[in-house]
């Protein structure tokens, strides 16, 4: 049974990106290193240290979460920051509402704001 090493792991994961980064360029398709995140979903507390992934010379940058499709992914999967988010607009919105109620803004018009 072989056991594999964190460099192991590394190099595993850049080979992956460097087939990706190849098949692109036979498709002529180019990959935008700066708009390209890496994500590492980890659940322990000490993480290993690896070094970035990197697509044409240049690391790619390490975040701890990502916007995906409207929804905030932690590289925890937990909700807490998604969750955050979308109370934070609520409470604007409601806040925003409630203003336009003080001013005596109709309800038809509230509901056709809330809406949008």
């Amino acid at each position: 049974m072989e056991v594999r090493g964190r460099y192991n792991y590394r190099r595993a994961c850049q080979d992956s990106v460097n087939d990706l980064v190849a098949k692109s360029d036979e498709n002529k398709f180019q990959l935008n290193e700066s708009k390209c995140k890496e994500m590492r979903i980890s659940f322990v507390e000490n993480e290993a240290e690896f070094a970035p992934i990197v697509i044409n010379e240049k690391a790619i940058e390490v975040v701890s979460n990502v916007k995906l499709l409207g929804l905030n992914i932690s590289k925890d999967l937990k909700w807490n920051c998604h969750v955050s988010e979308i109370s934070c607009k609520v409470s604007a919105r409601f806040y925003f509402l409630k203003q336009l109620k003080g001013a005596s803004v109709a309800t038809k018009e509230l509901v056709t704001w809330e809406k949008i």
